[in-house]
């Protein structure tokens, strides 16, 4: 198979951006080729969540300019029309305007930014970095963990709007399904709510952190973090996973209690966390959602009961970033799926004529006509094409 020239691609993403005196080149989510409506803007979770999946030599200037960059519009204040936080790292840059009769702004729509750009700090440094652009954003490290620990309760890592002093976000989710979740009127949560996926992430962070302060890198003590870190690990078993209750762990929690749904997130928590901390019992419940979501052409990220309440209009997609992650994850907790789904994927984008669209969206149960919406170059899909590309040349 030949694989399509992602590198190229990825240089169209590349927009320049200035600040002081320093000009960075940071990849943009998303563009179209015709002109019409994108994702041309910076978006900090796309870029954290993609870039690890690139090759060195793209990843240590990648990360070290979005470092830099993001640690000047970190959030110093609290602000209800954008969302902003101190310590919180932007959603979007520039941030967009939503809604009518109670507007606001996505520039902070985010939960999961900041405790991913510390875990992006830790790899830079891993894959090569250099220790003093990680000791010139130690006050940004240092804030981004305040705003870690302010969420936390009984260490779950609680969104809640009432921390910038409003009611909502220009978002129904502040983690990467930001269109909302099924099981809620309207996709819309009962604040506060935790995700099996931020908890995971903040767990990340923590540890990150504590590597980081072993290496005098970080000021805090390292041991505290690690205890920080575990107490969080002992929450997410309690708060999420109920075996005797519910044979699927629950991707969310809101005011209303726990909101249980056929998805990736499960799976996808597992990349940040460590073979020891998993329970053997929700290894099997992956398995077993994973065979669920699987289809000839890669595993499809949700399979929601269209008569949940907000679950009328969930689209079935297969987003080709997840499937790094699935099969990554697979292979580090030796889950027991067949992983030819993951690989199958490559002929579709290729064969659709598009091979660095956003998703794969499914009607009627196969691949179908790609909507109107979706970016010709994603990101998250240029990812894909890296470790594919890695994974293939490696065998």
């Amino acid at each position: 198979m030949s694989i399509p020239n992602w590198r190229t691609a990825y240089q169209q993403l590349l927009t320049a951006r200035v600040f002081g005196d320093k000009t960075v080149l940071l990849p943009v989510a998303g563009i179209r080729t015709d002109g019409r409506s994108d994702y041309s803007r910076f978006f900090p979770r796309d870029f954290f969540t993609a870039i690890e999946l690139f090759p060195d030599d793209i990843v240590v200037p990648a990360l070290e300019d979005a470092l830099l960059f993001l640690a000047v519009h970190q959030g110093t204040k609290r602000d209800p029309f954008t969302g902003e936080k101190p310590g919180a790292v932007p959603h979007e840059i520039p941030g967009v305007t939503l809604g009518r009769k109670h507007p606001h702004n996505t520039l902070f729509a985010a939960f999961d930014t900041t405790p991913l750009y510390i875990i992006a700090a830790k790899e830079y440094l891993d894959r090569g970095g250099k220790p003093e652009v990680i000791e010139a954003i130690l006050p940004n490290l240092e804030a981004a963990l305040g705003y870690i620990r302010n969420h936390m309760r009984d260490y779950i890592y609680w969104e809640d709007p009432a921390h910038c002093g409003a009611t909502a976000y220009a978002l129904k989710a502040t983690h990467w399904r930001d269109g909302g979740i099924a099981g809620r009127p309207g996709r819309n949560h009962r604040y506060p709510v935790a995700y099996l996926i931020t908890q995971a992430i903040a767990i990340a962070a923590l540890r990150a952190l504590s590597s980081l302060a072993q290496r005098n890198l970080f000021s805090e003590d390292p041991d505290m973090l690690h205890f920080e870190a575990e107490k969080a690990k002992e929450a997410l078993w309690n708060i999420f996973w109920h075996p005797m209750k519910a044979m699927r762990p629950a991707v969310a929690v809101d005011a209303l209690g726990p909101v249980v749904l056929t998805q990736t997130d499960p799976i996808v928590a597992l990349w940040y966390l460590e073979d020891s901390d998993v329970p053997y019992g929700y290894r099997v419940a992956c398995e077993q959602i994973l065979n669920e979501l699987a289809t000839p052409w890669g595993f499809q990220t949700d399979s929601c009961d269209p008569t949940l309440p907000g679950g009328a209009r969930m689209r079935k997609n297969i987003w080709p970033w997840e499937q790094c992650y699935i099969a990554e994850v697979a292979r580090k907790f030796n889950l027991r799926i067949d992983l030819n789904p993951v690989v199958e994927l490559a002929n579709i984008l290729l064969n659709c004529g598009a091979p660095f669209t956003e998703f794969v969206p499914l009607r009627w149960g196969h691949p179908h006509r790609w909507p109107s919406d979706c970016c010709d170059i994603q990101l998250w899909t240029l990812a894909y094409w890296a470790w594919y590309e890695k994974i293939t040349h490696k065998s």
